[in-house]
């Protein structure tokens, strides 16, 4: 995928949103790190029990469902859904892909 500017652009820190899952209702944590250079956005899902999956590279080809929300698929039967505002804003601010 083209990069839109030669300056690249990440976040400064991590930052971390714990809550409830919208459609699941089970409880939930987002965290948001920044990246080295040419990384993009990639995700990655975190067990309880720590088993990771991921981080994958975000794209159009990770999306399972549409359907009341997006749903990335990471394999090993594991997903992340309602990813879209996330998305949007990161893209909004200009944070790279």
């Amino acid at each position: 995928m083209p990069k839109l500017s030669a300056r690249q652009r990440t976040l400064a820190e991590t930052i971390e949103f714990i809550g409830v899952g919208v459609h699941s209702g089970l409880p939930s944590r987002l965290s948001i790190a920044p990246a080295p250079p040419d990384s993009g956005i990639r995700v990655a899902r975190v067990y309880d029990n720590g088993r990771v999956v991921g981080p994958l590279a975000v794209g159009p080809g990770l999306v399972s469902s549409t359907t009341l929300c997006t749903t990335l698929d990471l394999g090993s039967r594991a997903a992340i859904s309602t990813t879209e505002h996330v998305l949007a804003t990161l893209s909004r601010l200009g944070v790279d892909y």
